[in-house]
């Protein structure tokens, strides 16, 4: 197992991409960006791997998880998802940032 996989972020980024996999598709594309969005944030996290590149890279994860913290909001606000999926997935991007948050010192 390679280093950044040990991470809970990178464990939690892991978690939001199968998520995120599992909402259904609708007209405008909102659930696929959320994919793309999700599968961006574990590569994200592998570039930090080196210390001198973590900061700029765990930045990058940082605004992609929170992008899917909208972009979940979005789904929920045209009733694509429920209350309990929204949940599921808001509690994904709240371990994910929280994993980041820890990696970071």
């Amino acid at each position: 197992m390679l280093e950044f996989q040990k991470s809970e972020a990178y464990k939690a980024a892991i978690d939001l991409i199968a998520y995120a996999h599992r909402l259904r598709d609708e007209a405008d594309g909102v659930a696929e960006r959320l994919r793309f969005t999700a599968l961006s944030i574990p590569i994200d996290i592998a570039n930090g791997d080196r210390k001198e590149q973590r900061k700029e890279a765990w930045s990058a994860a940082r605004e992609n998880a929170v992008e899917s913290a909208v972009l979940l909001d979005v789904l929920k606000a045209r009733a694509t998802v429920d209350d309990e999926t929204w949940g599921s997935g808001i509690a994904l991007v709240t371990r994910l940032l929280t994993g980041l948050r820890k990696g970071e010192r």
